[in-house]
Order: structure tokens, then sequence, then C-alpha cells
């Protein structure tokens, strides 16, 4: 008796189909990487110095009327645009690389930041806030009385 082994023939269908999963899980992976990278835009590095907060952040391309920078109780935001250039019309464009538009992003500063002092500078493309750090409170005696409420 004879064995034989079996082998499948070509599947035109199932790799069809097997290419079709490929490019769909490219697709996921490059806009899965594209929103993660728009998403953090713009990335910033905060710091604690002995006296003050520091937050450095690059914005090329971007200027200081193009930002706002505002703080609400203990929480500092920061809104921008980023333009394209002017005098370029969009169908100019043969490839389009750098992300452009509106963003914004919001950290809870720290207990002690004296957000009262802040101050911001963009310089050579990059932002640069300043929050000193409040006074540490010193602690107050308090008399104790006699006597009625």
């Amino acid at each position: 008796m004879n064995i034989w082994t079996w082998r499948p023939g070509w599947d035109p269908l199932g790799e069809l189909q097997r290419q079709v999963d490929r490019l769909f899980d490219f697709t996921q992976d490059v806009s899965r990487q594209f929103y993660q990278t728009w998403r953090q835009f713009p990335a910033f590095n905060l710091y604690e110095a002995p006296s003050e907060y520091m937050l450095i952040a690059p914005m090329p391309g971007i200027r200081p009327e193009d930002l706002d920078v505002s703080v609400v109780g203990g929480t500092l935001t920061i809104k921008g645009e980023r333009r394209r250039a002017a005098g370029v019309p969009e169908e100019a464009y043969r490839r389009m690389e750098r992300w452009q538009g509106k963003w914004s992003r919001t950290l809870q500063m720290p207990e002690n930041a004296d957000n009262d002092r802040l101050s911001a500078t963009l310089d050579n493309g990059v932002l640069y806030l300043r929050v000193p750090k409040a006074p540490e409170g010193q602690p107050r005696q308090v008399q104790v009385k006699t006597g009625s409420n």
C-alpha cells in the first residue's frame, strides 16, 4: 500500500485573506504610532530645582502669538496652533510629514508651586516655563484663651 503525503495546493482566497490581514496589521501599527506622537504634542520635560519648577517644551515653527499659557487652580494648560507655511496652497504639497493644527496639553502642578509668579519665554523654538516654589509655611503659635466661645 502506498502512502501519500497530502499537501494543500495553492489557495488563492486564503492567500488574499492573509495579505489583507497583513495590510490591516501594518496600517494599525502606523496609525497607532502617529496617534501616540500626535497625542503627546508638544513633548515636554518638567524638572524640579531647589527654588522652582522648570518646564521645557520644543516648539519649532510656533510663534508666541500662537501660544496660550494659563493656570486655573493648580492646572497648567498650554494651547497652541502649528500653522501651515504661508503662501503654499494645500494642493501644492506632495508630501506632508509635519503635523499641523491646534493642540492642547494640561498638567497638574505640584502643591507648592507659586502659579501666580509663573513666567513663559519662547526662545529659538523652545518654550521655557518657570514656576517658583511658594515659600514654605512657618508654624504659627496660637494662644489658647480661657472663656466662652
